[in-house]
């Protein structure tokens, strides 16, 4: 649907509360309930006119961006349709918009988005947008042209190509634990592996008699990875998806295990229980390797949002309402960095 922009007046002031009222009511019944008179306040008393375009239609307003633009990044303090005029392609043309601003101004695009309102969530990350914090209520995204994609991020730390003395350095780390793999997993066991970048766990695995998919959504890795599997893989195949989708493209107990290996730290507490819930729909066990902080407060200088939490707060927040069946915290090989980790093999 064709939508027009226009530059937010004083006297559009009724109108835009209306739009922001009928947009953000349902949500923020669910959090804080509504009132009424505080809301028309609290709006009037925050709104910010020179920050405002109304979306138009026909030359009729149906909505409203609000837009910060300070001098290191764009921030998207809300966008707000009408219902009526939702799932039309309007949001998605709007916020594409703000992403081409975003490159020709080179600074980073930042939005928030409740936590209840799933469908922007999920809206925000096709179209690009990377998790990079949370606070009670919203979950914070950022699209930045500057940051590197995870092949460019591979290209430069590694040989996203295996050569002989790569794969055999990856294979010995497998063969370290495969004692524990041969515990929990049955040979010929098949295994979906999330994330599994180039291929670095997948592939040497799969020469121990598993069969081994493996899921990336970066789709220059995975034509790497396809090509390390080629030529030193067994039973294994790399395929591109959102591992979101794993329960829509596989059907349950299509795997008898899921595996990933820095892979749920990235994602806010509500997305790791979700992708848990997942795993465990389509397989009935689930093994998963996540860095923990070796001390409170320990962060990463590499740009890159991931929870560095302790291995209580794994356990007794994050992990408190599943299966646990074996943890353990254990130094990583030092060819994916050294860090100290925990493993948790969790069932049904």
């Amino acid at each position: 649907m064709n939508y027009e922009m226009r530059k937010a007046r004083s006297a559009d002031f009724e109108i835009l509360y209306k739009i922001n009222k009928e947009a953000y009511k349902p949500y923020v019944e669910q959090i804080w309930g509504w009132d009424e008179d505080w809301q028309y306040n609290f709006f009037k008393e925050k709104l910010e006119i020179e920050k405002i375009d109304i979306i138009m239609i026909d030359n009729e307003p149906v909505g409203f961006i609000s837009i910060d633009y300070l001098n290191e990044l764009i921030f998207g303090e809300s966008i707000a349709i009408l219902p009526e005029y939702q799932s039309k392609g309007i949001g998605t043309g709007v916020i594409k918009d703000l992403i081409d601003k975003s490159k020709e101004m080179v600074l980073p695009l930042h939005i928030q988005v409740f936590k209840v309102n799933e469908r922007a969530r999920v809206l925000y990350e096709r179209l690009g947008f990377k998790l990079y914090g949370e606070i009670e209520t919203h979950f914070k995204f950022m699209i930045d042209p500057n940051q590197k994609t995870w092949f460019e991020a591979f290209s430069e730390s590694m040989n996203v190509i295996f050569t002989d003395e790569d794969f055999d350095n990856y294979l010995a780390d497998i063969n370290s634990c495969i004692d524990f793999y041969k515990k929990y997993l049955g040979e010929g066991t098949r295994i979906l592996d999330l994330g599994c970048g180039l291929g670095t766990g997948s592939i040497p695995l799969s020469t121990f008699g598993y069969k081994i998919t493996g899921i990336d959504n970066d789709m220059k890795v995975v034509e790497a990875a396809r090509k390390n599997a080629e030529k030193f893989g067994k039973d294994v195949q790399i395929i591109h998806g959102d591992i979101f989708d794993i329960d829509k493209r596989f059907e349950p107990d299509s795997f008898d295990a899921c595996i990933s290996g820095g892979l749920l730290e990235h994602f806010s507490l509500d997305q790791i229980r979700e992708l848990i819930d997942k795993q465990l729909l389509i397989a009935p066990r689930l093994i998963a390797y996540m860095p923990i902080a070796s001390f409170p407060g320990e962060k990463w200088d590499d740009g890159i949002f991931r929870n560095l939490w302790s291995e209580e707060y794994w356990l007794k927040n994050v992990l408190e309402n599943y299966n646990v069946i074996q943890h353990s915290t254990a130094k990583a090989s030092e060819a994916i960095g050294g860090f100290l980790e925990l493993e948790v093999v969790i069932d049904r």
